[in-house]
């Protein structure tokens, strides 16, 4: 059953968004601390882990350090294998995630998690494909055919198959581990592993502004990656509901 007073987990990845981490954790840290004031969650730990900067971005996080558990990487590893490692740090009882690029507000994990409480659902997805979203249009229309193949694919409807904003339940950690891929492509394949279980998501849409700092998406590099992993974990048997469910006993 879900529960209305459970702690939670926020994780960011980081790499070379030393011009963002000030924003983003001065709103994040009020909103935490208006979270636990109105009883929403019992308690809430902050994670970020740092995959290998090269500009400042360690120096700037270490600023919040009484607020938050840094976790470095040696050297960078991708935004999926950040990602796990930090769902492996976590404590909570629901982990969220976003990036620290100042795109997302803090100010709309509330929102998702109340609509998955009564939605009875154990993931929500922080929908960015609205009319008000700042993202650039070739990564809109590429997102767009994304969604659509999934919810042909699995026949299932998506809204935003692709958002790096996301609340789920820590029974499903082992599911989001490895194999998953480390790049920019986890997050793809994280949903289409999730729809393949079996279970219903909550999508909700959210606020979604121009970064900050440099993209580190390369739509030569990553639109066919995020293609063949479309189809190998839509379509390979490795990532059948039998299979995956026994990933998680």
């Amino acid at each position: 059953m879900i529960s209305n007073n459970a702690s939670l987990s926020i994780v960011l990845p980081c790499y070379n968004e030393e011009t963002s981490i000030a924003p983003v954790f001065s709103s994040l840290l009020r909103e935490r601390d208006r979270l636990l004031k109105s009883g929403i969650f019992k308690n809430i730990d902050i994670v970020v882990i740092d995959d290998g900067s090269t500009d400042q971005s360690l120096s700037q996080l270490r600023s919040f350090q009484s607020d938050v558990q840094i976790f470095p990487l040696d050297h960078n590893k991708g935004y999926g294998e950040a990602l796990k490692t930090g769902f492996q740090k976590a404590k909570g009882d629901w982990i969220c995630f976003f990036d620290l690029d100042n795109t997302c507000s803090p100010s709309d994990i509330a929102p998702l998690y109340q609509q998955m409480l009564t939605d009875g659902n154990f993931m929500g997805l922080g929908t960015r494909l609205n009319p008000s979203s700042k993202m650039p249009w070739v990564r809109f229309l590429g997102n767009h055919i994304y969604r659509n193949l999934v919810s042909l694919l699995l026949r299932q409807p998506i809204a935003d198959c692709c958002t790096g904003f996301r609340i789920f339940h820590r029974r499903f950690l082992p599911l989001f581990l490895d194999p998953l891929p480390s790049q920019l492509n986890y997050s793809l394949a994280m949903t289409i592993a999730y729809l393949r279980l079996g279970e219903r998501i909550t999508e909700r849409g959210i606020q979604y502004n121009e970064r900050m700092g440099h993209s580190k998406l390369n739509a030569l590099i990553d639109g066919p990656r995020f293609l063949l992993t479309l189809i190998h974990y839509a379509l390979s048997p490795r990532f059948s509901k039998n299979r995956l469910r026994g990933w998680l006993t």
